[in-house]
């Protein structure tokens, strides 16, 4: 939930150049590129919760189908790579080829996709700082739950 959380949140209020549909950025720039990090994820964590996860990715996919340029998982534990075989042929393969699965070898294709000055350093490149995108979604959120 916390991720399809994100992901709307980023498609309303910081990728918000969308065409009249709300389908195709109007910046040929305006692609949006998912680094999901699995490092603190177990076997526990891999069971219906995956499947239930990429079902939400690829009705995410749907109403911004042309907002994700590609999606890298990082730090892939060796049990991800069964449930990714189960898993990946029931998404559409419009999504399913977005997606890249790396287990901890994916600091060199992240320098080949990002600019070391906007990667953060965990990830390989020289930002140590919070992105001002960053500091306005957990305020965001701060505000969501102090309303609660």
């Amino acid at each position: 939930k916390h991720m399809h959380f994100v992901s709307a949140y980023t498609y309303v209020k910081i990728l918000d150049d969308v065409d009249y549909v709300g389908v195709r950025p109007k910046d040929p720039e305006g692609y949006f590129l998912k680094i999901i990090d699995l490092k603190q994820i177990g076997l526990g964590d891999c069971g219906g919760d995956t499947a239930r996860y990429f079902r939400l990715v690829a009705a995410i996919n749907r109403h911004y189908p042309e907002r994700v340029w590609r999606t890298i998982i990082v730090n892939a534990p060796s049990v991800f790579g069964v449930i990714w075989t189960i898993v990946s042929p029931l998404l559409e393969p419009n999504v399913r080829e977005k997606i890249t699965v790396l287990r901890s070898s994916y600091k060199d294709v992240l320098r080949d996709l990002i600019h070391p000055d906007d990667l953060p350093v965990e990830y390989g490149g020289n930002d140590d700082k919070p992105s001002p995108d960053e500091v306005a979604l957990a305020a965001f959120v701060d505000d969501l739950n102090a309303r609660q």
